[in-house]
Parts: structure tokens; C-alpha cells; sequence
């Protein structure tokens, strides 16, 4: 189980839904703006190249674009996500 994570102005929500398969969920005070799921590398991923035991996004949705401005975009918060995942030891 993962903890809540809050930054200056989201909190990242993060679990583990099946083996190999973690959801996002960003959210901005009451309002969730985005949902990310990721999924552990495999060898049959075309982008490479990539390391084994990492997690790379393989889906999102975002409920709201005006989170985003020049000091904070999407690929920001995909990195933010996978600083957590790391630092939850995964």
C-alpha cells in the first residue's frame, strides 16, 4: 500500500490495482484532475530503451488541462508518479 503523497499543489493518490499495475490519481484540493496507470516494463515494449523493473505510463486521463502551465506539465507529473513508485521501493 502506498501513502498520499502531497506537493505544493496536488496530492498523488497511488495503489496498486493488479500485480505489475499501479493507478495514479492526482488530484488538486477536492477536485481529481488526472489519472495515470502504469505497468512494469516488459520485454515486448517497442520504446527502448528501457531498463527491467521500471514503470513507464500506459494510460492517462486528465479531467483538467488548466493544472497545467509552464512551470508544471504532463510530463512533470508522469515524473513525479514514477519518483514515488521508486521511493515506495517498487
Amino acid at each position: 500500500m502506498f501513502p498520499n503523497y502531497i506537493y505544493p499543489h496536488m496530492e498523488y493518490k497511488l495503489n496498486e490495482i493488479e500485480s505489475g499495475r499501479i493507478r495514479a490519481v492526482i488530484s488538486n484540493g477536492d477536485k481529481e484532475v488526472a489519472t495515470l496507470y502504469f505497468e512494469k516494463a516488459k520485454n515486448s515494449f517497442q520504446n527502448k530503451p528501457l531498463t527491467m523493473n521500471s514503470w513507464r505510463c500506459v494510460d492517462a486521463k486528465v479531467e483538467d488541462e488548466t493544472i497545467f502551465n509552464e512551470d508544471f506539465i504532463p510530463k512533470d507529473m508522469i515524473g513525479k508518479c514514477q519518483d514515488l513508485i521508486k521511493e515506495a521501493g517498487l
